[in-house]
């Protein structure tokens, strides 16, 4: 698989999300809840897919984004912890405020998706721009 068909995955997958949310949102608290646990399993899923695919080898990027992965599971496992221990529903102020609190946490990770979006864009031209710079010194040896 090349970059761009690799960046193509990313984009079909955030447009995937989207259509995933639009139509759940307008649900009942049965269907979101199923939604949101499907979408839980599958997380950790990619997530330890991903940690098999940074483990596989010693490079020196390989390497910081192993750091990544485990910065990021880190994060997973305290606001998944934290959701889970939630109390829903015992109080009016309560539930407001975990409610906030979650969304927050939401509008954290959209922003940080953003960002890892604009990277991944930067680092798929950079890497286009090295295969022609790659392939036109092999053409001209």
């Amino acid at each position: 698989m090349t970059v761009l068909e690799s960046f193509e995955e990313l984009k079909d997958q955030v447009v995937k999300a989207d259509s995933d949310i639009m139509a759940v949102a307008e649900k009942d608290e049965p269907a979101i809840q199923t939604k949101v646990d499907d979408t839980r399993q599958a997380a950790d899923q990619q997530a330890t897919e991903l940690k098999a695919t940074t483990q596989g080898s010693d490079t020196g990027a390989q390497s910081h984004w192993q750091q990544i992965q485990a910065d990021w599971d880190r994060h997973r496992k305290g606001m998944r912890e934290r959701l889970d221990s939630a109390k829903w529903g015992y109080d009016l102020t309560v539930t407001e405020g975990e409610a906030e609190s979650v969304e927050a946490d939401a509008f954290n990770a959209i922003a940080f998706a953003a960002s890892a979006v604009l990277e991944a864009e930067y680092a798929t031209l950079d890497a286009v721009l090295a295969r022609r710079r790659a392939d036109a010194m092999a053409s001209s040896a």
